[in-house]
């Protein structure tokens, strides 16, 4: 194993965690329209790094292959944009 790849995603992996854990106690005390776009938004950065350095790792430890690893980032983004156009869709609302 690389400790050079191992220790950069696994410290994105813990940092990611954390501040979706943080920001998941914080949304709910916002509440309304702006506390559900912030969760999306908060979603789609930080579940997206989590994942993806998740998925890094796997390789790294070859349970994944470079090629399998382009498929799942490509699956990551769209997601992580998906949560975006989520958040803006809730915002424009919340403006109506």
């Amino acid at each position: 194993m690389q400790l050079i790849r191992f220790l950069p995603n696994a410290a994105a992996m813990a940092s990611s965690l954390v501040a979706i854990v943080i920001l998941g106690m914080v949304t709910p005390k916002i509440g309304g329209q702006i506390g559900l776009m912030l969760k999306f938004i908060s979603l789609g950065v930080f579940a997206s790094v989590f994942m993806h350095a998740g998925f890094e790792l796997a390789e790294t430890f070859g349970l994944l292959s470079g090629d399998a690893l382009l498929v799942v980032m490509g699956f990551l983004i769209t997601l992580g944009s998906a949560l975006f156009c989520t958040a803006g869709i809730i915002g424009l609302r919340a403006l109506h």
